[in-house]
């Protein structure tokens, strides 16, 4: 776990546990295998550029971003993935695509995706790939201050 993520939890004081994977995992779903979470329980953060600003939406890892529903959200024109070289400086304390779904913390906006509200606990990727947090989904919401909304779709 990235020692920012840490005292951001700790100040906090909330209620987590620290999931350890025996292997690296990649993919969300991967992740989610590894640390036996539902894919609907483990949040997938993604970095969108919504006219010309990045923007954090996070999404059960089971579905993907509907960018057209991402611009609705943030009264964006357009709104895409953001090439990786566009925001690997603003995580630089954590592993590519292990990112810790708290935009706050990285300095932009977290966008939360409406399919994540019925779930009692979610799992995220702590800033390494074999190491994630399991906490409950009303205090990420409280400490994540998302704007919340559809944001995706399913797997197809």
């Amino acid at each position: 776990m990235t020692r920012r993520l840490r005292e951001f939890l700790e100040h906090s004081r909330v209620p987590y546990e620290v999931l350890r994977a025996s292997e690296d995992a990649y993919t969300a779903q991967e992740v989610a295998a590894r640390l036996h979470v539902s894919g609907n329980e483990l949040l997938k953060p993604v970095v969108l550029k919504a006219d010309g600003r990045l923007v954090l939406a996070v999404v059960p890892a089971a579905r993907r971003v509907d960018v057209r529903k991402a611009a609705e959200l943030v009264g964006a024109k357009q709104v895409s993935l953001a090439p990786e070289g566009e925001f690997t400086h603003l995580f630089e304390d954590c592993d590519a695509g292990a990112e810790p779904p708290f935009g706050d913390l990285y300095g932009v906006e977290t966008l939360l995706d409406d399919h994540v509200l019925g779930q009692a606990q979610v799992a995220f990727m702590a800033g390494t790939h074999h190491e994630a947090v399991q906490m409950g989904r009303a205090d990420y919401e409280r400490l994540a201050r998302p704007k919340v909304g559809d944001l995706c779709q399913p797997w197809q």
